[in-house]
């Protein structure tokens, strides 16, 4: 009966180690998470909107894995906004980086001034800001920290 209390305790312990562990890991993973535009341009030029390509790099320089991140964010060229955009469910290994393409309809009425800009003088100026967001410890913590990036100048 004292051995199986024991060998109960230990296994307690043991699992409140690991679940503590994990957790720990998890958030450094994804308190590091760099995010970053590292391509932006204008795909589709029409009358009376253009498609805005955004790439996104989301690097993870720990050496602990991320758990899977989602991210939604507003777009804003030369400081107008513009839409919208997200990033789904995505892991990033450890000392990993993944791309993510984002196309956007911008309609002129609504940036007229950025895009402009951009189709004169060939450069695009764009910032996001938004939240990164995940669920730590086997889905158990929700969690959500934001960033702001921009790109361009």
């Amino acid at each position: 009966m004292k051995l199986a209390r024991t060998l109960a305790a230990v296994l307690l312990l043991a699992a409140i180690g690991f679940a503590s562990y994990r957790a720990y890991c998890e958030y450094v993973a994804l308190s590091n998470l760099e995010v970053m535009i590292i391509g932006a341009s204008i795909k589709r030029v029409g009358l009376t909107s253009a498609d805005l390509s955004l790439t996104l790099e989301i690097r993870n320089p720990t050496s602990c894995d991320s758990p899977a991140v989602s991210a939604v964010y507003d777009i804003y060229v030369g400081g107008a906004y513009v839409g919208r955009g997200s990033l789904p469910p995505t892991a990033i290994p450890a000392g990993e980086a993944v791309r993510r393409e984002t196309i956007v309809t911008v309609e002129y009425a609504k940036a007229a001034t950025g895009l402009a800009e951009a189709l004169v003088r060939g450069r695009l100026q764009v910032t996001i800001r938004g939240k990164v967001s995940t669920r730590l410890l086997f889905g158990l913590i929700p969690i959500t920290l934001s960033f702001e990036r921009s790109y361009g100048g």
